[in-house]
């Protein structure tokens, strides 16, 4: 019996080695298989790992989900409580974060990231006077002489955070640049973070070339392999597949209920979402992976490139059927009013790659498109420490090349007679939000509300990189924002050619 639950423990072990190594290097697609075998298990640490997995993929929900459950396994563990309302702070679950810091405050008082994340979250609500008060009592209990780099660096990052409402911005650029100096051996991911902050301090201040500068050193930490020749060529591919070579199959049903907001990251598809979100009928669903995993589940996994529909032969009958169901039953999930006039949004930007597919696994589904000015565009995704992998993001050039092959797929998509697209331009809904906004009504067959127009107002949470844009009146600040960067976006202006001004 000993030896029959000796070695039970080994192969746990070995699989818990296994799941961290590829999460070490960057596999947690892989990560996540091998621990699937596991989901059962007793041990903490296996979901501990499959958060960890899930929260890399960008897949928040389901992030808590494996971590609750490490949580209820190990109860005590102030550190593990600490993680659960990380991944919850990154899943716009804030007042639920909150709690969880609180209990794991209560467990360990001395709990130095605890006290650190609950000032973040007070950040991320608004809050910012709470937060700064939340730091100054952790400088007299922590000295900095104290700390390791890598507290100082976190510290230091939350502390920026609270400017310029609560803390002078020169205050915050010169502690984040002391961090720094002292940050060298820590991976990029903090250190892109620190920079980051630095540079929108630095724009906010209105000193451009200081902020292009550590923008460009963000990145250059961000930075990975990506090949903008390799993706062209699969765009051309998803193109002649949809418009020249295109699957009959077509799933029976209504899909009217289901309305996707999509477009380049930046556009405006976190504000479109949370101006709709105020309707009565209208459930936001954020950024979904429903449709990208349909897809996955038929196409091949290329390491390299995102798996798209491209193969025609693959979508037979049967399989559209079989789509079509998983993917109803994933909105049906999100959906708590099945009514006749309910509706829930899908605001994954990069569902602009599956809108021919859309058509034929739920006719009648309707598509916002959020365009904005390219230039202004491609800035805002170069200026955006991405807590996801998107590689094209961290260079100008490449920037350039990707808005070009997306402008080429929406260009085909509509030549097609559906799925029903509504152009909607950032620029347009700042400056006459109520008429633009009539229009997005009108396009879903529902009633208008004021409410819509006081979307600032609204205390739901919004986990994307624009949750303090979606918590303030619309402005028009960032319109034509690309012409103060001047030369500094010479790469980006002859990568986007005949589309830049």
């Amino acid at each position: 019996m000993h030896s029959s639950k000796s070695s039970v423990q080994n192969a746990l072990e070995r699989v818990l080695a296994q799941a961290s190594g590829l999460l070490a290097s960057g596999r947690a697609g892989e990560a996540l298989r091998a621990l699937a075998p596991l989901r059962d298990s007793k041990d903490a640490r296996v979901h501990e790992l499959t958060a960890h997995a899930e929260h890399t993929l960008g897949r928040h929900a389901e992030a808590v989900a494996a971590m609750t459950k490490a949580v209820a396994l190990n109860p005590a563990n102030a550190a593990m409580r600490t993680r659960l309302a990380y991944v919850m702070q990154r899943a716009g679950r804030y007042e639920e974060a909150l709690e969880e810091l609180e209990r794991a405050r209560g467990l360990s008082p001395k709990h130095l990231e605890a006290q650190r994340l609950s000032a973040s979250v007070l950040n991320d609500l608004g809050r910012h006077d709470e937060a700064r008060a939340r730091l100054d009592e952790i400088d007299a209990k922590f000295p900095s002489s104290r700390l390791s780099p890598e507290q100082r660096l976190a510290l230091s990052l939350t502390f920026a955070n609270t400017a310029p409402s609560a803390t002078d911005p020169q205050d915050a650029i010169d502690r984040v640049r002391a961090a720094l100096d002292t940050a060298g051996d820590l991976p990029p991911e903090p250190r892109s973070a620190g920079w980051w902050n630095i540079a929108s301090l630095s724009e906010k201040l209105g000193r451009h070339t200081e902020a292009f500068e550590a923008y460009a050193k963000m990145n250059a930490l961000r930075k990975t392999t990506w090949d903008p020749d390799a993706h062209s060529a699969q765009v051309d591919r998803l193109i002649d597949t949809w418009t020249n070579n295109a699957p009959s199959a077509r799933a029976p049903g209504d899909g009217s209920g289901v309305v996707f907001i999509l477009g380049m990251m930046r556009s405006g598809t976190s504000l479109t979402e949370q101006m709709l979100a105020q309707l009565d009928h209208v459930t936001p669903g954020g950024e979904t992976n429903i449709l990208s995993r349909a897809v996955t589940s038929v196409e091949p996994a290329d390491g390299r490139l995102r798996p798209l529909p491209i193969d025609p032969q693959r979508y037979t009958t049967s399989a559209i059927n079989r789509l079509s169901q998983n993917v109803r039953q994933g909105y049906a999930r999100l959906q708590p009013d099945p009514g006749a006039d309910a509706r829930v949004t899908d605001k994954q930007p990069y569902n602009f790659y599956y809108l021919p597919l859309i058509a034929r696994l739920l006719p009648g589904a309707k598509v916002i498109h959020c365009v904005r000015s390219p230039m202004d565009t491609c800035l805002s995704c170069f200026t955006q420490n991405f807590a996801g992998a998107h590689p094209y993001t961290t260079d100008l050039a490449w920037l350039g090349r990707y808005y070009r092959d997306y402008q080429r797929l929406m260009h085909a998509w509509t030549t097609l007679s559906e799925p029903e697209i509504l152009d909607l331009k950032y620029e347009d809904v700042v400056r006459e939000p109520e008429e633009n906004l009539r229009r997005v009504v009108e396009f879903l067959g529902l009633s208008w509300d004021e409410k819509m127009l006081r979307f600032h107002e609204s205390e739901r949470a919004v986990a994307t990189s624009s949750r303090q844009q979606v918590r303030q009146p619309l402005y028009t600040t960032s319109v034509n924002r690309a012409e103060r960067f001047g030369e500094a976006l010479a790469p980006l202006r002859e990568a986007l050619g005949d589309l830049a001004p």
